[in-house]
């Protein structure tokens, strides 16, 4: 599973109303699904690459460089503009731990609400065990989270969190995100021989059957 888990703090915040693309549909083509209107018209650009910690560097970064080169751009450029940390932190996943059982975390705070810059900006967590797997997979798993973040930018995380959103909802776009990247460079990765390609390609196979196969299929592993 490839999960993605808002905190908050205690005594909640106020919640946005739902943006008119938060549950977005799958385009009559395999193409990606935009992000809709960016909301934090508040918060300054710093424009950089940010990927942290001690472990996987360069495998984050060559995954960074690998999407930002693809049809998901959209959501490098996002994260660049934003200077969205990347990492692999396995404090995250230990046993008790907000990521516990995923494989990678979209972490945000849904109390900060737009217009304002976030007083605790989201930030993108990677499971150690992955440091194994290959540039495109973990490419792949980045489409998927930075698309979470991108949700981020239009609210639609904000409406899951009030309710007027369902996680079956985020969680197709992400997924759809990352099945129509993993269609640019699946040929390349050829034969799929890692766990994680693997995943790429069930999910893939399930996206090429249509929105309802692929719903149907996150509504059992979140339910």
């Amino acid at each position: 599973m490839i999960g993605s888990i808002g905190t908050e703090p205690p005594g909640g915040g106020a919640i946005l109303p739902p943006p008119p693309s938060g549950g977005a549909t799958a385009p009559g083509t395999f193409t990606y699904i935009e992000r809709g209107d960016d909301l934090w018209t508040g918060w300054p650009d710093v424009n950089q690459k940010t990927i942290t910690g001690t472990l996987g560097l360069g495998l984050l970064s060559d995954a960074f460089d690998l999407v930002a080169a693809s049809g998901a751009n959209a959501v490098t450029d996002d994260l660049f503009r934003k200077g969205i940390s990347t990492s692999f932190d396995g404090g995250f996943f230990e046993p008790g731990a907000i990521c516990q059982d995923a494989l990678a975390c979209h972490l945000s705070v849904p109390a900060f609400l737009p217009p304002a810059e976030p007083g605790v900006k989201p930030l993108i967590v990677f499971n150690p065990v992955l440091l194994t797997e290959t540039v495109a997979a973990i490419a792949g798993v980045l489409v998927h989270e930075g698309t979470h973040f991108q949700q981020y930018l239009d609210g639609s995380l904000h409406s899951q969190h009030a309710g007027t959103l369902t996680v079956v909802d985020t969680e197709f776009r992400a997924f759809w995100n990352q099945a129509v990247f993993w269609g640019e460079v699946r040929d390349g990765e050829a034969p799929h021989t890692t766990f994680l390609e693997n995943q790429m390609e069930s999910v893939y196979d399930l996206a090429q059957q249509g929105e309802s196969a692929l719903r149907n299929e996150i509504a059992a592993r979140y339910s």
